[in-house]
């Protein structure tokens, strides 16, 4: 599969950059279908529940960017990764909730999204966290439609990928202390479908900027190892410890690079 993504890539290398949104239905299609495999809140909280908070709050980002000095492709990136530890942040009651929604808010209006969520919502959920999570996740699909529906899938595409790689990351810091290895294993192995769809959606914008093609080919490298693990009927054999290793290495590479840690 991965070498038939990266001819792929190869071949459209010297497409015109106003051809990128030619292929529209497919692009939609295809993140619907990540974003219909984004694990549910209660899956998540069943999950890290069992850890403590202190540890959490290490490994999500604590690191505030400039985003005046970086570009929309950067901006993208890190606002999918921040949506996700804002995520994270509600599940566990912490107070850096309010800090990554504001995150969030300013990248959106820097982006040109505006009116995701209101500031009198920021107010209730420093009183009552129950209010994050559905605030959270009507914001999140809320800069997604906005975006498909301005035509902007190559930001969408970003976002989904700062996303998806900062869950992935947690994931693989947390499955060493978790309760529920299996769960959490099983997590990590599907995702093998979503670095694949995903690879397959930036490939468009390979030529775009250095960052992309960075990008692209660190995603590239994690499919690689993603492809050494067998598939029986869309169901993944039990990743090994060496797996494990490989994954966390590559996916801490990744998560650096977006984060620009």
């Amino acid at each position: 599969m991965i070498k038939i993504i990266i001819i792929t890539i190869l071949s459209l290398i010297n497409i015109s950059l106003f051809s990128q949104e030619l292929n529209t239905k497919s692009t939609l299609e295809n993140i619907e279908k990540i974003i219909s495999r984004v694990p549910s809140s209660e899956k998540t909280a069943k999950i890290i529940n069992e850890i403590d908070p202190k540890y959490i709050e290490d490994y999500i980002n604590p690191k505030a960017i400039n985003i005046n000095d970086i570009s929309n492709t950067e901006r993208a990136l890190i606002l999918g990764s921040y949506y996700y530890d804002a995520k994270i942040a509600s599940i566990i009651k912490s107070m850096k909730t309010i800090v990554y929604l504001n995150r969030i808010r300013n990248i959106n209006e820097n982006l040109g999204i505006y009116n995701i969520y209101k500031e009198i919502e920021i107010k209730e959920i420093k009183n009552n966290t129950d209010l994050t999570d559905s605030l959270l996740q009507k914001s999140f699909m809320s800069t997604i439609y906005f975006l498909e529906n301005n035509n902007r899938n190559s930001i969408t595409i970003l976002l989904l990928t700062g996303f998806w790689a900062e869950s992935l990351y947690l994931d693989l810091e947390f499955l060493d202390i978790a309760n529920d290895k299996e769960l959490l294993t099983n997590r990590i192995s599907n995702n093998k479908f979503n670095c694949e769809d995903i690879v397959k959606l930036l490939s468009p914008y390979y030529n775009e900027s250095i960052i992309h093609k960075e990008l692209i080919e660190s995603i590239i490298d994690l499919a690689y190892i993603y492809d050494t693990i067998s598939i029986n009927d869309e169901k993944i054999e039990k990743l090994s410890p060496e797996d494990i290793d490989l994954l966390k290495n590559k996916v801490s590479e990744l998560r650096n690079k977006i984060m620009k840690l």
